[in-house]
């Protein structure tokens, strides 16, 4: 079994979950930021995100992404 760890949010219009873990806020939610600005502003498709650090992002799309 994993361990459950860290802080995760929700974004209002998608509802994707953004995993930011236990620390360095600041520095993922800039790296979020660049994730949704190389998509245009929209998180359509995206089921997850998991900002590993500064400059690390996992991101999970759904099985119905074009």
């Amino acid at each position: 079994m994993r361990a459950a760890y860290g802080f995760s949010i929700y974004t209002l219009n998608e509802g994707v979950k953004v995993d930011l873990g236990r620390d360095a806020f600041e520095e993922k939610l800039v790296a979020f930021e660049r994730v949704t600005a190389s998509r245009g502003g929209r998180l359509s498709g995206v089921e997850a995100i998991r900002i590993t650090g500064a400059r690390e992002a996992i991101v999970r799309f759904g099985s119905n992404v074009l």
